[in-house]
């Protein structure tokens, strides 16, 4: 009697207080997310994960929902009473356009106060040594959901790939560069030099 009490009070509405894993995922568009990282964040709400998707485009609820995200507009997430995620999601394209996000971004990965993560870009597109290339099997259950939101979001009906590719700065990265871009040789130096 006293286990089925205990495992009722983890399964009231206060479980976004007690799941520390909250990722938000900041977008132009709700499409741009479907395509570029859907599978990888239906496996991240599977996981336990509470996944918020902000963006200023309208429209793409249906296709962010399918993928169990919260879809909210970006002046909407400006709440001091909302908990700092532990993970934050960028499009490349945002991220290169906003110059406030940048530096959101870099004071972020400098503090070492959330995972930062970039979709949309090629490895040899980022200059930032911190972000290391990340490759995700796509689970079985998030490729169909997956699909399910490429149709909502109007995108091409075409397979689901089983991998995505993206780039992350795990908390803890070192900052080996200073946040400037270096040459591979010099960053490995700097590198050596430091953890020597």
């Amino acid at each position: 009697m006293q286990r089925a009490v205990s495992e009722n009070r983890y399964r009231s509405d206060d479980s976004a207080r007690v799941n520390p894993y909250r990722l938000d995922v900041f977008s132009e568009s709700v499409r741009e997310v479907v395509a570029e990282a859907g599978g990888w964040i239906v496996d991240r709400v599977l996981a336990g994960w509470r996944v918020t998707l902000i963006t200023d485009a309208d429209g793409g609820d249906c296709a962010g929902r399918i993928l169990g995200c919260e879809v909210t507009i970006g002046s909407a997430i400006a709440d001091a009473s909302r908990p700092r995620p532990y993970g934050i999601v960028l499009t490349s394209a945002l991220c290169r356009t906003d110059i406030q996000l940048q530096q959101c971004i870099a004071d972020a990965l400098d503090r070492q106060i959330a995972e930062i993560s970039l979709i949309g870009v090629r490895p040899s597109g980022h200059c930032d040594p911190r972000f290391r290339p990340v490759t995700h099997r796509v689970s079985s259950a998030a490729q169909a959901f997956k699909a399910y939101a490429q149709v909502a979001a109007g995108l091409p009906d075409s397979s689901v790939e089983v991998t995505e590719r993206f780039l992350s700065a795990a908390l803890g990265e070192p900052n080996v560069a200073n946040s400037k871009c270096r040459s591979p040789e010099r960053r490995r130096e700097t590198a050596r030099k430091r953890f020597s």
